[in-house]
């Protein structure tokens, strides 16, 4: 269960950091009521504005006004609904809220165990991904990795297919408290990533890679041995 409260009640911002309205707004419109309710004021100015613009006068911006505001009324719509999972990075909300929207966005989720405190787990992380090629940002307790086709892919079985990487391949990483120490969940296998076949198993592979670089670096169970991501120089 979600809560509009300041910070999102568990799992949202430090204390006296209070979300923003737009981000308020998310979390109130998680109930089938309140959307339904959205859905219909957003029709009914609609068609309120429609039936206004056809007495106003024969004006072609005035034909145009419906269309200008049903469609951005769609869209903001669409990013309240999924709590920002329309969005190309996620919204900060509470924990709970952005692992279930990347729980609907990605295919694979795996979780482990690290003797590292949260904040350490994350910065550790953070690190790992300040690799050319990569893009690590941190929003509340979890990080949004981007890997581009400049990240070090060696050893990977379709790295050639680097050069036609035209867009990011994305993770996200979660670090709760537990009772044995830090959980750490990984987030890969972004749905909306599209691309020819090669691409594809590629960017499966470079998240696979990834994740397994993460669990090695905040797990403390590495064999030593350098994987792909691993052997480019931080910046």
């Amino acid at each position: 269960m979600t809560s509009d409260r300041p910070n999102g009640g568990a799992g949202g911002g430090p204390p006296g950091e209070e979300l923003s309205w737009v981000q308020r707004l998310m979390l109130y419109f998680t109930t089938p009521l309140r959307r339904t309710m959205a859905v219909l004021v957003v029709v009914g100015a609609w068609f309120a504005l429609t039936a206004w613009t056809e007495t106003a006068g024969d004006s072609l911006l005035l034909g145009l006004l419906p269309g200008l505001f049903f469609y951005p009324s769609i869209f903001v719509l669409a990013v309240l609904f999924t709590r920002g999972g329309y969005l190309r990075r996620p919204v900060r909300l509470p924990s709970e809220v952005m692992q279930s929207t990347a729980a609907g966005r990605f295919s694979t989720r795996e979780s482990w165990t690290s003797p590292q405190e949260v904040s350490e787990a994350l910065s550790t992380l953070r690190t790992e991904f300040a690799r050319p090629g990569a893009t690590a940002r941190k929003v509340e307790s979890s990080l949004w990795v981007e890997l581009g086709k400049d990240w070090d892919t060696t050893g990977l079985r379709h790295q050639e297919a680097s050069v036609y990487l035209k867009q990011p391949v994305f993770l996200h990483f979660f670090a709760e408290h537990t009772g044995g120490g830090t959980t750490v969940t990984a987030f890969s296998g972004d749905l909306r990533f599209t691309g020819v076949w090669d691409v594809l198993k590629l960017s499966d592979e470079m998240s696979a890679a990834a994740v397994e670089l993460a669990r090695n670096a905040t797990s403390g169970e590495s064999d030593g041995t350098p994987g792909p991501g691993s052997v480019s120089s931080p910046e």
